[in-house]
């Protein structure tokens, strides 16, 4: 069956579905709470997305891990999915498992915010607030209250660090920074989120030639380097303020011709009946 054709209600931001296991088909939502378990997002630009694929890995890895959803039935949720995504037009879509008390996989269609390219970014103050650092979703609200604690700061992303002081990631995206030639990258053995946009920077940068290095590093040892926090929804965002610490940021010099080649890794999306008018 084809999802149903659905248009979002007059003034709403977002128009939340969720999947019958009934019918096999997305239905308005009727309950959009609940306490997210697994969560996935991605940009869509005009029908472009990259690494859709990846997206969808990670998102029915978090589930095999938490939720009771066999396999077949998220392949089911994702058919459906990928019917009702929005070929034109920007989007950052959000598909997730809540607990409230049953498990449903819902699919939140929302407009994409406006997306910026340079950074401040806060050093936190505190521990690490995540519970779950390798899935996606059920930290979400512990990191946007970091983030606005971020903002209270006149910064738009929050470092995170180990109590040690160790760089981990930010509190939405994936940090790197350039040593000379050298692309590097949080130590592996960390508590970080597989980032798909990540990956997608560190294979770039063995196809033009750049080694890669996984260090351990503390705020200091950035100092003065070239510094890119990574995302699905923002791509490459230089650092060009730190906010918290007495180090500078250095001037940006590969991000815009990385990010264009970043960007021509979009590829449109699978070929279904769309359902989005």
């Amino acid at each position: 069956m084809s999802a149903p054709v659905l248009t979002p209600s007059e003034g709403t931001d977002e128009l939340v579905l969720e999947w019958d296991q009934n019918t096999g088909q997305l239905v308005p939502a009727a309950n959009a709470g609940g306490t997210l378990l697994v969560a996935e997002s991605w940009l869509i630009d005009n029908g472009a997305v990259r690494a859709i694929e990846r997206h969808w890995q990670r998102f029915a890895h978090g589930c095999a891990e938490a939720t009771h959803f066999a396999s077949g039935a998220l392949t089911k949720f994702w058919t459906q999915t990928l019917a009702a995504m929005p070929r034109a037009g920007r989007w950052f879509p959000r598909i997730e498992v809540a607990h409230g008390p049953e498990q449903r996989m819902r699919l939140r269609l929302r407009p994409a915010p406006t997306t910026a390219g340079d950074l401040r970014v806060w050093i936190s103050d505190s521990p690490d607030p995540r519970l779950f650092p390798q899935r996606k979703g059920p930290d979400l609200q512990r990191l946007l209250d970091l983030r606005e604690r971020a903002a209270e700061h006149g910064a738009e992303e929050a470092l995170i660090t180990t109590l040690e002081g160790t760089v981990i990631e930010g509190a939405r995206s994936s940090v790197m920074w350039w040593e000379g030639d050298r692309l590097c990258f949080p130590a592996r053995d960390l508590p970080l989120l597989p980032a798909v946009t990540s990956k997608l920077v560190r294979e770039i940068a063995g196809v033009h030639g750049h080694p890669v290095a996984y260090r351990r590093v503390n705020v200091s040892d950035l100092d003065g380097r070239e510094v890119w926090f990574t995302s699905a929804l923002n791509g490459i965002r230089p650092v060009t303020e730190w906010v918290g610490a007495p180090i500078k940021a250095g001037a940006a010099v590969r991000a815009e011709q990385w990010r264009t080649i970043l960007d021509r890794l979009a590829l449109p999306l699978p070929e279904t009946k769309a359902v989005w008018r």
